[in-house]
């Protein structure tokens, strides 16, 4: 199959790992004998220069790509931005066309690429498959444009999928025929590999340092922990929270406890998650929650709050769930886990995990619906 990938967030140079879930599931079907091009359009309010505007054309790991950088209108919002996509896209498309034939399409999340992802499908007359992630429906108010412009993209596309019940219960007010088909992860990469060599027992949260992934909260559950644990919390990545919970690490007078590692690159992901004894993931939402199964692939029993992926993903064989925003039961979980740490079994841990959501299993599962809709058509 000729199939074009159009994510509505990729990978760039201010931040190379951005939709690297994108990549990796894109990959998988590249493995299973697909001809995969990836379109994308990075939209900016910075002034392009005439060799920006032009359709790049690169092969990364095998996959054809191609993207250009579209200007958006300040103060538009996201329907700016899904219109400068559109643009894009189209450019795209033309370039595309003169090498490549595209039997079906699959977008990544409505909102930004969706309008875009509908005019190649009009102009190609093939099925359009959506995977929506975005945790953009729970954690912002929908306005009457947005709800509008979602209601035409998902009445456009041929076939629906979320990477987590609770996104598709979001979702079910735009359409009602929704699969839930989580996100892949490159299990290979994470194994059974202990290489914490310190005598403290390790806590490990890795996340983008903003508001919304409560890693304040995980600061202050850790203080209330250490009264009657003795660990150590490593925290992993970067953001404009950081300098904010550095201090507050130092007024908790816990900064000899915590560690900021800083950004992390993919390939440096599995050895810190390794490293540690317990992940921690104290989100307000997400969608699914990719570095879970990381750990979990790792053997890592992990903690998390009832965020709406985790739901989804933490049972009483691999981990312990919390509600948002509570110091105190995330609290009482770091001292129960550590309290029962020798009840988790590494081994059965991994395997569980990797059995679900092995790449080849969920590249399998897409590929059926690619041949349901082309069968059909």
């Amino acid at each position: 199959m000729n199939i074009l990938v159009i994510p509505s967030w990729y990978g760039t140079k201010v931040n190379p790992t951005n939709g690297s879930f994108f990549k990796e599931q894109a990959l998988a079907l590249k493995e299973k004998g697909h001809n995969v091009i990836i379109a994308f359009v990075e939209v900016t309010l910075e002034k392009l220069s005439n060799e920006d505007k032009k359709v790049q054309y690169y092969i990364d790991e095998g996959l054809k790509t191609y993207r250009i950088k579209e200007n958006k209108i300040r103060k538009t919002g996201n329907i700016g931005t899904s219109m400068a996509i559109k643009r894009g896209i189209i450019k795209i498309y033309n370039e595309l066309t003169k090498n490549d034939k595209i039997d079906i399409i699959h977008l990544h999340s409505c909102v930004w690429a969706g309008a875009g992802a509908v005019a190649i499908k009009k102009k190609a007359n093939v099925p359009l498959v959506i995977t929506e992630h975005s945790s953009f429906y729970a954690r912002y108010k929908v306005n009457i444009f947005e709800d509008f412009l979602i209601k035409y993209i998902t009445k456009n596309s041929n076939y629906m999928i979320c990477v987590s019940n609770t996104l598709k219960n979001i979702m079910l007010k735009y359409t009602d025929s929704i699969d839930v088909i989580p996100n892949m992860v490159d299990c290979d990469k994470f194994k059974l590999n202990n290489i914490n060599l310190e005598d403290k027992f390790i806590f490990l949260t890795v996340s983008y340092l903003k508001d919304n992934k409560n890693v304040d909260v995980l600061i202050k559950a850790f203080k209330k922990a250490l009264d009657h644990i003795d660990a150590k919390l490593i925290i992993g990545g970067k953001g404009p929270e950081e300098e904010k919970l550095k201090k507050l690490c130092a007024d908790l007078g816990i900064s000899d406890k915590v560690e900021f590692k800083g950004a992390l690159s993919r390939a440096e992901v599995p050895e810190v998650i390794n490293s540690c004894n317990v992940f921690v993931l104290a989100s307000k939402f997400e969608t699914f929650g990719v570095v879970l199964i990381e750990a979990l692939s790792s053997g890592k029993p992990v903690i998390s709050t009832k965020n709406g992926g985790a739901q989804d993903i933490v049972n009483s064989n691999n981990g312990l769930l919390v509600d948002v925003d509570s110091v105190s039961q995330l609290g009482d979980a770091i001292i129960k886990m550590k309290e029962n740490y020798s009840k988790y079994n590494s081994a059965d841990i991994s395997r569980e995990c990797k059995d679900k959501y092995n790449k080849t299993n969920i590249a399998t599962r897409i590929e059926e619906v690619y041949k349901k809709l082309l069968h059909n058509k």
